[in-house]
């Protein structure tokens, strides 16, 4: 049984709104919602929460049903060689598939591999780079600079690019634990606001809190020498 064959059923019991009402209520075009029920090979996981949504369907089971998908799509590819063996995105494939969840690969030691890991991260959940900041509610622009080695990656972008791929709050911690082991120099301030379900505040208000901090601390100083 095929994911399209899926989404097929879902539509009926949905009771066969048109692709139109769907693309209204999901908000996803109604071009990548037919070609999502025809098997297009490059439907993406946006589209499919989209058509849950617009078929008022649970969410995290068609989650589990995309993972698994994708774990067995890319299983068969890595099998096939089309990943050169060896590369970050090859080992991330291979653990992702044989163990079941999307954790962080532990032989991670540099910002260049970590970056290769979270781009092979988006490509196994099938996500444009757009569908992925679109996920994150931030920036394709900021976060293709930041992939792509151009710009700094911050436990602020880090944190948006894993919410954006779909990472579970319990599976971000061995990403967070990889991050800071790679980047032991980032502030982990950020961390707190994650661990309890809200986005991750940027550096520029850590750096906003320590100036107020510091004029505070220097008009108190001015006002004693009075």
């Amino acid at each position: 049984m095929t994911i399209a064959h899926l989404l097929r059923e879902a539509r009926l019991r949905a009771g066969g709104p048109s692709l139109e009402e769907m693309s209204r209520r999901s908000g996803v075009s109604v071009g990548s919602l037919s070609a999502a029920q025809n098997a297009d090979t490059r439907m993406t996981w946006r589209t499919i929460r989209g058509w849950a949504v617009a078929c008022g369907e649970p969410i995290a089971i068609w989650q589990q049903t995309w993972t698994w998908l994708q774990q067995t799509v890319h299983a068969d590819a890595f099998a096939h060689d089309r990943v050169a063996v060896g590369t970050v995105e090859a080992r991330a494939r291979a653990h992702w598939a044989t163990g079941g969840r999307l954790t962080a690969i532990t032989d991670i030691e540099t910002v260049s591999e970590l970056l290769d890991a979270l781009v092979a991260l988006r490509r196994y959940q099938g996500l444009s780079l757009r569908d992925m900041a679109r996920e994150a509610n931030y920036s394709h622009n900021t976060l293709g600079e930041v992939l792509a080695g151009r710009r700094a990656l911050t436990v602020a972008h880090f944190l948006e690019i894993l919410r954006g791929c779909g990472i579970s709050a319990e599976d971000q911690q061995s990403w967070l634990a990889l991050f800071h082991r790679v980047e032991p120099d980032q502030p982990h301030r950020q961390l707190r606001r994650v661990q309890l379900g809200g986005r991750a505040a940027p550096p520029v208000q850590l750096q906003s809190n320590r100036a107020v901090t510091t004029r505070s601390a220097i008009g108190r100083t001015t006002a004693g020498r009075r």
